[in-house]
């Protein structure tokens, strides 16, 4: 501390603050104060209060989310189980048919449904409620070990409505 208050430009500073009439001493240390305090809101407080509001409302989101999936895991372990009932072993099915059977189930229109190959089929809905599809494909997953190639979805006529290409593979 000795160090520093010997600098040249500290002392230059102090023997000018020593210089003013006390009034403008006073003003200039009530200056000083409200800069420090200026400082200390602006460079910790308020960005400490910024990451606070931001994880309260990620903490938010992400309850938002898993509420979601909680009150839809409902419908895909329905599937799943519908699928595991009807389908003792899908390995001895067709993709197609694994797909339009879901696809009933989980109460989708099909617009198209074309066989790539033996272990590919794209699959294309019109106008589809967004979660009823993503339920399926969920199903798909689970229970016949169906993979998403590609997927391809747009906005619908209506909100909640999508228009979806999907490419499925075994």
């Amino acid at each position: 501390m000795k160090k520093i208050s010997n600098h040249p430009t500290i002392v230059a500073l102090r023997s000018k603050f020593d210089a003013l009439p006390s009034r403008d001493q006073r003003a200039v240390s009530l200056l000083a104060i409200a800069l420090v305090l200026g400082g200390a809101y602006f460079g910790v407080y308020y960005p400490i209060q910024q990451w606070h509001k931001e994880a309260v409302s990620d903490q938010t989101d992400t309850l938002a989310d898993y509420q979601w999936l909680q009150d839809r895991a409902g419908r895909v372990m329905a599937i799943q189980q519908g699928n595991q009932q009807g389908q003792a072993n899908t390995r001895d099915q067709s993709l197609s048919s694994i797909v339009s059977q879901s696809a009933n189930s989980a109460s989708i229109q099909l617009a198209s449904l074309e066989s790539l190959d033996d272990n590919r089929v794209r699959i294309r809905v019109q106008n589809g409620q967004m979660d009823a599809i993503m339920v399926m494909l969920g199903g798909l997953a689970l229970t016949a070990g169906v993979n998403i190639s590609q997927v391809s979805i747009d906005q619908g006529s209506e909100p909640g409505l999508v228009n979806a290409n999907v490419d499925l593979s075994r």
